[in-house]
């Protein structure tokens, strides 16, 4: 509608992560804006950068921001000076008309104040916490869609999103425990995809599911390849996979393994940060006998093929770079996949599943953890759970508070 009124290039589409941003054909904003990972490194662009924001903004009329739970108050500042740059305009996000969708009791963003704190500490969190506060109009949309066949189970989601469930509600969550569900229908949901609430458990159960991968035809054990990163220093090999923006210091594979993408590669043809698939082959440098691709299989996969008729893409080693904290200047070159018969909480937001066996953890420590884990099916019947007790749903004096902030914010 915007696009027939304003013109074909009128509306910028931009969401947090890749995964939003193949569902809605959009792009990541840190690839549009050019925002660094770090605040305290966001500068104003230069030279090519520059003309680049230039061009990709002089026709947009109106910027949509999906998932905007996950932005946060931080990164709001920094897309409304990037907007000013490019457009010359001193008005908030350079004139721009700015629609903001998503919902705001799923996560907020791990490394961002997010829009209902009432605290914000640096000059860019003042700033987007006074843009939020213009936005003039807010339109509550009731229904979901993903849960439309499922009364029942979108209710208890409504009240978990709250942190208000009752122990009628709890008993219906015990119904999907796995000591009440079928060996059979266990069976069923071998495939499916495990949720854990930390990135170690998630670590754990995918090289569990990695050791059990046999041959189809001799029915032996597939051999598992450790692929160590490169790194510039021995600074760089010993920092988190966070700081490398996804790669990991090694990495296992082997034949026929479930893999995830951690970067985004060819997001016109839905190869992003999330977008999963299988190994197909591992091909070796011929003087070097060192993996020099990947060649994996994604069923997303829209674009041309190295085989046709196939869904076959191969996946080279990357390179991130970043200064560590004691101002060391680091390098990592791995290639951008990781095991994924398991995926964390976090990773799983923006995703419909078609089955998922969840394991919650202790506690929400982080708000709307449980309700996004169990959101991310249509039905309860598409879940299996890990039992907890019913004392896990009740939240902490911290966690109230929080909420509380959040819904100060919903009834501004």
């Amino acid at each position: 509608m915007f696009r027939k009124e304003f013109g074909k290039k009128s509306v910028l589409l931009g969401t947090p992560t890749g995964v939003s941003a193949v569902l809605i054909n959009g792009k990541t904003l840190h690839s549009i804006f050019k925002i660094p990972r770090k605040t305290n490194k966001f500068t104003s662009l230069k030279g090519e950068q520059a003309r680049d924001m230039c061009n990709t903004m002089k026709d947009v009329k109106i910027l949509i921001l999906d998932e905007y739970s996950m932005i946060g108050c931080n990164t709001l500042s920094m897309i409304n000076r990037r907007c000013k740059e490019a457009l010359g305009n001193d008005k908030d996000f350079g004139g721009l008309m700015v629609i903001l969708l998503g919902d705001i009791k799923q996560l907020p963003s791990v490394k961002d104040n997010p829009f209902f704190s009432k605290t914000q500490k640096s000059l860019l969190g003042k700033e987007g916490k006074a843009l939020i506060n213009n936005f003039e109009k807010v339109f509550v949309l009731k229904t979901s869609h993903r849960q439309a066949n499922d009364q029942s189970f979108l209710n208890l989601l409504d009240k978990m999103s709250d942190m208000q469930m009752s122990s009628e509600d709890y008993r219906l969550l015990t119904s999907r425990f796995t000591y009440n569900v079928s060996v059979k229908e266990k069976d069923s949901f071998e495939d499916a995809l495990r949720l854990f609430a930390t990135k170690d458990e998630v670590k754990q159960y995918n090289i569990e599911k990695l050791a059990q991968l046999k041959d189809d035809s001799t029915g032996t054990p597939n051999p598992v390849l450790k692929i160590p990163a490169k790194h510039n220093c021995s600074q760089a090999s010993k920092e988190s996979t966070d700081s490398a923006e996804g790669l990991e210091k090694d990495i296992f594979l082997a034949k026929g393994c479930k893999i995830m993408l951690k970067s985004n590669v060819w997001l016109t043809h839905k190869l992003c940060n999330g977008t999963t698939g299988t190994v197909h082959d591992i091909l070796f440098h011929p003087q070097k006998g060192t993996p020099s691709v990947i060649l994996c299989n994604f069923p997303s996969y829209d674009g041309p093929s190295i085989i046709p008729g196939t869904k076959l893409v191969p996946i080279k080693a990357v390179l991130k770079s970043w200064t560590n904290s004691n101002g060391i200047n680091c390098t990592r070159f791995q290639f951008p996949i990781t095991l994924c018969y398991a995926c964390s909480i976090h990773k799983s937001q923006g995703m419909t599943l078609e089955k998922a066996v969840i394991n919650i953890g202790k506690s929400d420590f982080s708000l709307g953890l449980s309700y996004v884990a169990f959101s991310r099916v249509r039905c309860l019947t598409n879940l299996i759970i890990e039992p907890f007790l019913q004392k896990r749903l009740i939240p902490s004096p911290r966690t109230l508070a929080t909420l509380e902030m959040r819904q100060d914010f919903l009834t501004l």
